[in-house]
């Protein structure tokens, strides 16, 4: 069994340093989310300037104290990271670092979404995940996985699955193939504003996935008249569904509808 907060302790050393490595290809300062036992903690240090790692078990404070707290250049900072504000990360390590992690699979879409919607300076982000949840997050549209994360992810980084991990690399072992997802940001993306009339949007759009688009966004604020004309304004059918619409053209058509959705 895994241990009460989901943890799933990656223990061999060669899936730890291909991580550490996809991570950190260039050095810099890491925020790791997770640091359960340090592991990817000592491999994250070996080529990093400074690695600040946030675990919530206190259980493993001693190990984790023995296992990397005691290197130089690891501050390890204890509590949730789903609290923990970017402006404490940036005190402590900059206005510069990626973000990697092995995160428990029960709260990895809170994880996602937290970087997404309120971390501004990472760059690259590398979490070890469930594989079923990277691919989801890194779904094509007319997919059924393709929803409103993937739509983000898609508009705003460029993402990658470059590693897959078996259960027996793990202790305990999860029931289930592990994958690591690898973003960067991309150096053209849209403004926040944008992309938050694209959440809203589809937050509400894929609550009923294989209905019309115009029969669906009445919650968004957005009336079937109003939606009709926005989808063929970008070249859509007006009968179309929230998995039709590719994630370029989910921003053109909130950006249609931009003065209905201040």
């Amino acid at each position: 069994m895994a241990r009460p907060l989901g943890q799933h302790f990656l223990t061999d050393d060669r899936y730890l340093e291909a991580i550490a490595e996809t991570a950190v290809p260039d050095g810099g300062c890491v925020l790791e989310i997770g640091a359960g036992k340090g592991a990817l903690t000592r491999c994250l240090a070996r080529r990093s300037e400074k690695v600040l790692s946030v675990e919530i078990d206190t259980g493993l404070k001693e190990a984790l104290e023995i296992g990397a707290g005691r290197l130089p250049n690891v501050e390890i900072l204890w509590g949730d990271f789903l609290k923990v504000r970017e402006e404490k990360t940036v005190e402590k390590l900059g206005n510069s670092f990626s973000v990697a992690g092995n995160v428990p699979y029960y709260i990895t879409t809170d994880i996602v979404k937290k970087i997404l919607w309120e971390y501004t300076v990472p760059e690259r982000v590398t979490l070890l995940m469930q594989k079923e949840a990277a691919e989801r997050l890194t779904a094509p549209f007319r997919t059924k996985d393709y929803g409103p994360l993937a739509i983000e992810i898609a508009l705003g980084w460029t993402a990658d699955i470059p590693i897959e991990v078996p259960p027996a690399a793990f202790m305990p072992q999860p029931h289930v193939d592990s994958a690591v997802l690898m973003l960067e940001k991309k150096k053209i993306r849209p403004e926040n504003e944008r992309l938050a009339r694209v959440r809203r949007l589809t937050r509400c759009a894929f609550t009923q996935r294989r209905k019309q688009m115009p029969g669906i966004l009445g919650a968004a604020g957005i009336t079937k008249e109003r939606a009709s004309e926005a989808l063929e304004a970008i070249g859509q059918s007006a009968k179309a569904r929230p998995e039709e619409l590719s994630p370029g053209e989910w921003l053109a058509f909130a950006d249609f509808l931009s003065e209905h959705l201040e």
